[in-house]
């Protein structure tokens, strides 16, 4: 998203030091590199299974550190909705509300929200959205 991208460089001064992409997309791990400042880091904590397009050149030209990780297998899902059903753990400060699909769009609504929110570099829940080193 150029509009997006833009407006990162804009509100940022230029990037960020770090970058946690999290959905393995192509296009996304491509956005990331291109809104880290130079020497900045990138981790890798999504997964996928196919060759990607991923233009090393933005990497290399830009002496981005880069940093992969092993997330979560599905069984650990799996132990981890059992746990929250049977009530071991407590995921309730965790949840920011509730709706039905009626309420839909308004979540959508607020999700936006808060993506300019960050990029404005407010507080959203009592820490810094955004960390410079």
């Amino acid at each position: 998203d150029p509009e997006l991208l833009s407006q990162v460089i804009k509100k940022t001064g230029g990037g960020f030091d770090t970058v946690i992409e999290t959905s393995a997309a192509d296009a996304a791990i491509n956005l990331a590199l291109m809104m880290l400042n130079p020497k900045g880091r990138l981790v890798l904590a999504g997964i996928n299974a196919h060759t990607q397009a991923i233009l090393t050149i933005l990497a290399a030209a830009r002496e981005i550190t880069q940093k992969s990780v092993m997330a979560y297998l599905p069984e650990e899902f799996d132990t981890a909705i059992e746990y929250i059903a049977k009530k071991k753990i407590n995921v309730e400060n965790l949840v920011t509300g509730k709706t039905d699909l009626a309420g839909l769009e308004n979540i959508w609504a607020a999700l936006h929200a808060v993506k300019w929110n960050l990029l404005e570099r407010k507080e959203i829940t009592n820490r810094p959205a955004v960390r410079r080193r």
